[in-house]
């Protein structure tokens, strides 16, 4: 079912496995939500802008023939009287004269008298009613019932998920292994080591003054430095680079598209880096970092652990610390996750890296980014209004950029919506996966990232057959458009160079990317 597999491969639910069997807390269903909301904005606009005006146009028009009418009678009612007094007053004036006449004369006159009454009648039957007059509604009465509509859609979008759950939520979950963590520290390691190798002995004794590590950055981030590597920038290996991107879309990404209603195309990183927290030499590193809200939409941290060569912990302290801005600080929550696990939250919250009192502790950062347009194709991307123009968070966010191009009255109303997510809706920590049996049973965390990635290559091959039935359906081949933008790095996709690699064996050539560096 070609539109079945469409479906899929632009949303990538979690499978009903993890759905059943895993997650201890369900999170909303947004399509439901989205539909009903949808509707009862539309019913709003329809009652507000059509239906109450119109109502109203058409009792006010009934009212006023009725006092049309209303008034025509009281107007004949007087008539009447004024004739009956005038008629007493002629009879009483004719009394005299009545003996001096003949009875035939007086016959007359009576003939006379029921004539005109009968003709005072006739009058009154024939008389039509007016024309009903055009009536206009108040000039106050549209902005008042505009001013209505809206503010009931702002109320109505403030009660969605996207405001009240997803803004407000800090998750947690599985996605690496422990191989995997070792295998990126290691990255890391020698990734920082090339870097270190590529300066001049100048350039070491400056690094080394400024209190850097060799080969580490700690001028990246302007306002909160961190010493880190980007995996977008510096000299990881395709290799290394495919790992990342294979397990943060076979499991990162649905659990994101899941916790947050946004499709997979809508997404995009804008930054992914290993930052390191060194309790031993902390004049070359960092142990901590101060609080600080971040310029994403979603931002995610997955512990890495400490030094490869022990599968061991070999740090002490650490973790994030979540503030209510609201509480003046006196509320919070602090999240030690074990190795592996991600903490996933909107930018937007207030945090800080806390201290770490012994060793060395590395972790996996990265800035995802809500667009409703993708950036080189410049294709709708399937983003809803109620992630994004309905979202307090996105609208926050929106309002401090416009602050780089020189509107700083915009800072004001972005920390004022920030502000209010904090007194509407206080942050809260959700474990998704059992701490219990995660933290008891290896096979357990195994098992569930297994079944993220069986679910994403059955994704995987799904497109391969509606690519290969397009294309025999246009006698053409057909390339995937999603192949040639990756999430993490955009036109430079490790997949790309995969394929390369392919080819290039395909015409017998030997060539070998993965280690190569990229």
């Amino acid at each position: 079912n070609t539109h079945t597999i469409v479906k899929q491969i632009n949303i990538m639910l979690l499978p009903p496995q993890i759905e059943n069997d895993y997650l201890q807390h369900k999170p909303p269903l947004y399509d439901d939500e989205r539909y009903e909301l949808g509707k009862r904005m539309i019913s709003t606009v329809i009652l507000c802008v059509f239906l109450i005006p119109y109502v109203t146009c058409d009792v006010m028009k009934k009212y006023k023939v009725f006092q049309n009418r209303r008034n025509k009678a009281k107007a004949q009612q007087q008539e009447k009287k004024a004739i009956n007094v005038d008629t007493k007053v002629e009879k009483k004036k004719g009394k005299g004269k009545k003996d001096a006449k003949s009875n035939g004369k007086n016959t007359k006159g009576k003939e006379e008298e029921e004539e005109a009454a009968a003709t005072t009648i006739q009058e009154e039957v024939e008389v039509e009613v007016p024309e009903e007059e055009k009536v206009y509604l108040p000039w106050y009465a549209m902005p008042f019932l505009n001013t209505v509509a809206f503010l009931s859609i702002v109320i109505l979008s403030l009660t969605t998920s996207n405001n009240s759950y997803a803004s407000r939520g800090i998750f947690q979950t599985p996605i690496f292994t422990q191989d995997e963590c070792t295998t990126l520290i290691k990255a890391a390691l020698v990734t920082a080591s090339r870097n270190a190798a590529s300066l001049t002995d100048v350039e070491k004794r400056q690094v080394r003054d400024k209190g850097i590590l060799e080969g580490w950055h700690s001028s990246r981030h302007n306002k909160y430095p961190t010493t880190d590597l980007s995996v977008i920038d510096d000299a990881f290996t395709m290799k290394d680079r495919l790992l990342v991107e294979e397990k943060l879309n076979d499991r990162l990404v649905p659990i994101v598209e899941r916790l947050y209603g946004v499709v997979p195309k809508a997404l995009h990183c804008s930054d992914l880096f290993i930052v390191r927290y060194d309790a031993n030499d902390s004049s070359l590193g960092q142990t901590s970092l101060d609080a600080h809200t971040d310029s994403s939409d979603i931002s995610f941290n997955i512990l890495l652990g400490s030094a490869p060569s022990d599968n061991a912990i070999n740090f002490e302290g650490g973790g994030t610390r979540f503030y209510n801005r609201a509480k003046a600080k006196q509320v919070y929550i602090d999240i030690q996750p074990p190795i592996g696990n991600a903490i996933i939250h909107t930018g937007a919250i207030l945090h800080e890296g806390l201290p770490i009192t012994s060793g060395t502790r590395y972790i996996l950062v990265g800035f995802l980014q809500f667009q409703r347009t993708n950036q080189i194709s410049g294709q709708y991307t399937g983003l809803s209004p109620f992630a994004s123009l309905l979202s307090v968070d996105w609208l926050s966010l929106r309002s401090l950029r416009v602050v780089s191009f020189g509107a700083e009255k915009f800072t004001i109303v972005g920390n004022l919506l920030r502000y209010w997510n904090d007194v509407y809706a206080p942050h809260f920590h959700v474990r998704l996966v059992e701490q219990g049996r995660m933290a008891s049973s290896k096979e357990y965390r195994e098992e569930f990232l297994k079944i993220l990635d069986g679910a994403a290559q059955k994704v995987r091959e799904q497109l391969e057959r509606l690519k290969l039935f397009k294309s025999k359906q246009s006698k053409k081949k057909v390339d995937d458009e999603d192949d040639s933008v990756s999430i993490w790095f955009g036109k430079n996709d490790p997949r790309k160079v995969k394929k390369m690699e392919e080819e290039e064996k395909k015409r017998g050539n030997t060539v070998n990317y993965a280690n190569s560096e990229f």
